[in-house]
This record gives structure tokens, C-alpha cells and sequence, in this order.
């Protein structure tokens, strides 16, 4: 699977700094699982391949009508209210100034003066953003200079900006003026306007009006997402995807990504572009939408061949990140958390079903998380992938990993997790020589 892995990911992947990988991912991350480790077991979508169209489940606010429109008229004139480009660009760089102090500072009462404090979903995340970054020691470029702005719709603007990780790492951030000073935001469900469904030989997808914009350039992504996916696990679903595109925090559902495939097996949400959950880092937005949707189709697939709600999140994680992930960010991950601590499978099982006798520090935690992409990597470079699905069901089975082990891969777990930790530090160890898993 590495081999299949890294001829599909070259043309997007990119070096990607340990210091923005510990920032990044953590948005990237809130956008893939929708939670913390324990809500996996949730209830998921609901609904199945067999409910008629009508009657599935209204996901992400289908059911909400419109909000208001103020569109341009097409004499080229600006609405009346709508704030000129030099105007605009004058007022979010200023406002990005006081929010770069505020964050070197360390002075969250002034970066939360930055934030739209009438939408409460977008304070909540900034609030943890700004939390993690200041618990960096490695300074991060911070976003000052705005490239282009617009307004978008009922009085939001898109700044894309320069935010200091090179030219192809520009972000899109939403802003409004409120009381005469510029605050960045994100637009509540009333403002995103109907659903519409956008379909691509495999894929529908449910889109906001918001994105109107960018469903294009999202369809052609979930296609290349498709080919990744399919071509490294070599199976797919057999009929056409749902994909609801998320364009904010307040729109993401509050599950689990593995909670998210217990009750469905045709639909998955996914990441849109022009969005705050986009981290800021070395990869473009196009690169983070590819993994999202990669990530999603992945699990998707991965529940069509078993109940991923009845198997360790080790399984269904790791396998996800595993075919997600480019490999240069995969390996340096696994490298650092390798580094860190080297965790037994019996140990990551326990870790993967939230089990708190460890008593691990969020670093070690985090360590524990990417070793689930080294497991399943290890697995199905040792046995084979079709080897790897046949373990999975008989867990969903048998509900042991030792006499899946047994069964399926014809040796003890205890030999399993030898073969595993001599894997990983043959692999990650000590000055690892990386790619060397994947060359």
C-alpha cells in the first residue's frame, strides 16, 4: 500500500514543517473527526444505501430555507453598503495586525477583540486556536497582508491571504465590518444560502449557495480524491457518493469521523474550500480539501467492507490517515512519534477505546494517534491488505484481536506486536532515513 501511496500523492505534497504540523493539524484534524476521541461511538448519519432520497435525513440543515441575497447589480455597481476593495484591504490588515500582537502577546481578551463575538461556535474555536498556538515554542508565521479581498454575499468578504508559508499556501479568511471596526468570522447557516447538489461521475455533492464559487474546483478535487483512494485500496463503493461539503465550523456535525459510517454507507461530509478550517501552513487549500476528501472516501470504503463501529479506532483511523496522508508528512509524523514513545498494539487498542490508565500526556497521546498510521502500515506491508480486511471482520466477529490474530494471520498477538515495534523501528527509529518504507 506505501508503494501505491506515494506514485498517486507527488503531485501534491510538499514539505511541511513539524511547527506547522503541530498548528495545522490540529485544525485539519477538528475538520476531519468533528470531536474528540470519545464520540466515536455515537450515533452516525442515519439512514442507508436502501432509504428512498426523500426520506434521508436532512444532513448539515438541507432543510433550512434561504438566507438573505444582496446580489450585485449587473451594471458592474457595488450595493449600496458594500465596502470598496482599498477600504477593505485597509481595515482586514489592520485588524490582522492587532490579532498577530494579540497572539505574540499572548493577550486573549485582545485576540478575541479580533472575533465575531455574536457567532459563539466560531469564538469557541478561535478561543482553542489561540490556545494551542500559544503553547508553541517554535514562533509561526502569522497572516498580515491581504492579497485580494471581495465581497462575497450578505455582507461578508473573502480575503485570501499571505499567511508567511510561501506562495502557494495562501488562505481564504471571511471578515465583516460590525459597528465601523472589521472582525473575522465565519457566516451562520441563515447566511449560506439553499442546498444545491453538484454530481461528478461518482460523487453528489451537497453544497451550500456560499460555495457557489468553488463547487467546481471541489468536484474536480473529490474526482483526483476518488482515484487516490480507489487505486490504493482497489475496490470501490458500487454506487455514486453523497459528499456534504462543510464551509464552517458552526455547520460541522457533532460526531465522531468513525461515527459518522455507523448508520450510513453512502455519504460522508468533507471540507470546502474558502474556509477558516483550512489550516494555515505549506500546503495549499487544494492539497487540504484532497486530503479531506481522500480521508472520508477512505473510511467510507473501509465501512463497506466492515462495520467500522464495531472495530478498534486504530483500525478505521489509521487505515483512513494511512491512504490520506502524503507520504512526507506521514513519515515525519511517525518519525516524531516514534521518537516520543513507541506504544505496543495492546497499548494502542486501550488508547483507541479511550481507556485512561495510561495517564499520557497530550504529546505522548498525540503519538499514540499517528502510531495507529504505523500499525496499519505495518499490517498490511507484513500480510497483504486483503489479510488486512479478512482481520477486521473477524474482530467485528469475534470481538478479539488475538484470535484474529491467530485466525486470520496464523501467529500469537504477542508475536504480532513483536513483529510490529521491530516494523517500526527498523522503519522510524533513530534517525530514520525516511521514505526508505515507501522508496
Amino acid at each position: 500500500m506505501a508503494q501505491l501511496v506515494n506514485r498517486l500523492w507527488p503531485t501534491r505534497g510538499g514539505a511541511w514543517s513539524r511547527a506547522a504540523l503541530v498548528l495545522g493539524l490540529f485544525v485539519v484534524a477538528l475538520a476531519g473527526a468533528g470531536g474528540s476521541a470519545g464520540e466515536a461511538d455515537r450515533p452516525g448519519l442515519g439512514g442507508d444505501r436502501t432509504a428512498p432520497a426523500g426520506e434521508r435525513p436532512a444532513i448539515g440543515g438541507d432543510s433550512l430555507g434561504a438566507g438573505p441575497r444582496r446580489v450585485a447589480p449587473k451594471d458592474g455597481r457595488r450595493p449600496a453598503g458594500v465596502a470598496g476593495e482599498a477600504t477593505a484591504r485597509a481595515g482586514i490588515e489592520q485588524l490582522l495586525e492587532r490579532r498577530a500582537r494579540a497572539v505574540l502577546a499572548k493577550d486573549e481578551r485582545a485576540f478575541l477583540a479580533t472575533i465575531d463575538r455574536e457567532h459563539r461556535a466560531f469564538v469557541r474555536q478561535q478561543t482553542e486556536h489561540f490556545e494551542r498556538y500559544v503553547e508553541i515554542d517554535e514562533p509561526l508565521p502569522l497572516p498580515k497582508k491581504v492579497l485580494s479581498v471581495r465581497h462575497h454575499r450578505n455582507g461578508f468578504y473573502k480575503a485570501k491571504l499571505d499567511t508567511g508559508f510561501g506562495a502557494d499556501a495562501a488562505r481564504v479568511w471571511i471578515f465583516r465590518p460590525v459597528d465601523g471596526r472589521w472582525v473575522h468570522t465565519e457566516p451562520q447557516e441563515q447566511d449560506l444560502g439553499e442546498r444545491s447538489t453538484r454530481h461528478t461521475a461518482h460523487f453528489a455533492l451537497r453544497y451550500y449557495a456560499w460555495d457557489d464559487d468553488v463547487i467546481d474546483r471541489v468536484a474536480e478535487l473529490a474526482e483526483d480524491a476518488h482515484e487516490h483512494v480507489t487505486g490504493v485500496l482497489h475496490w470501490q463503493p458500487a454506487d455514486k457518493t453523497t459528499i456534504y461539503l462543510v464551509p464552517t465550523f458552526g455547520t460541522w456535525p457533532g460526531v465522531g469521523t468513525g461515527g459518522q459510517f455507523t448508520g450510513t454507507r453512502d455519504a460522508f461530509y468533507a471540507t470546502s474550500l474558502d474556509t477558516a478550517l483550512l489550516a494555515a501552513d505549506e500546503l495549499s487549500q487544494e492539497d487540504q480539501v484532497f486530503w479531506s476528501l481522500s480521508r472520508g472516501y477512505a473510511y467510507l470504503v473501509h465501512n463497506l467492507k466492515v462495520n467500522i463501529g464495531s472495530i478498534p479506532r486504530w483500525l478505521s483511523d489509521g487505515l483512513a490517515e494511512a491512504v490520506a496522508f502524503d507520504p512526507e508528512i506521514r513519515d515525519h509524523r511517525l518519525a516524531a512519534a516514534v521518537a516520543t514513545r513507541l506504544f505496543s498494539l495492546d497499548e494502542l487498542n486501550r488508547i483507541s477505546h479511550g481507556r485512561e490508565e495510561l495517564k499520557l500526556q497530550p504529546w505522548e497521546l498525540a503519538a499514540a494517534h499517528d502510531q495507529w498510521i504505523g500499525a496499519v502500515l505495518f499490517l498490511v506491508d507484513r500480510f497483504g491488505l486483503e489479510r488486512f480486511w479478512r482481520y477486521c471482520q473477524d474482530y467485528a466477529g469475534s470481538g478479539s484481536l488475538a484470535d484474529a490474530a491467530q485466525r486470520v494471520y496464523g501467529i500469537s498477538f504477542e508475536q504480532l506486536d513483536r513483529e510490529w515495534q521491530e516494523w517500526a523501528h527498523e522503519a522510524y527509529g533513530d534517525e530514520p532515513e525516511l521514505h526508505r518504507r515507501s522508496a
